[in-house]
């Protein structure tokens, strides 16, 4: 293994500490989320900026997280089942959505209308 502490996770004499794991886990998902937003809007059912509020909230327990605070580790698990809940509703209702439509794409062109646009932006114009 790498002993460059940029590409290692430290070792604590916890046994069975998880949290710089989680730590990675909630900036990832926050990152991704930061990604998804401006390209598929309001994926979730509360809009754009609870989504944004999320993401800002997975940042905030990320860098408060710490094998010494019992609550702490009890809102990283609250959270993280509701991220989860969550995307797994949307997965269904995404689901639900392409079996009533006959392409995959129209899925994308009736919920997320950012392809269309990109599509309309990039088409050449009539006449020329």
């Amino acid at each position: 293994m790498s002993d460059d502490p940029l590409f290692s996770f430290s070792s604590h004499e916890i046994p069975h500490y998880y949290g710089d794991y989680v730590r990675a886990l909630f900036l990832g998902a926050a990152v991704l989320s930061a990604v998804v937003i401006p390209v598929f809007g309001n994926l979730l059912p509360f809009g754009t900026f609870v989504q944004v509020l999320s993401a800002l909230l997975l940042v905030l327990l990320a860098g408060l997280t710490n094998p010494h605070s019992r609550m702490l580790i009890l809102y990283d698990t609250i959270i993280s089942g509701v991220g989860v809940l969550l995307l797994e509703s949307i997965a269904i209702s995404v689901a639900a959505e392409r079996a009533q439509h006959k392409s995959p794409f129209d899925v994308l062109r009736v919920r997320y209308p950012f392809f269309e646009r990109q599509r309309f932006a990039q088409a050449p114009a009539i006449g020329t």
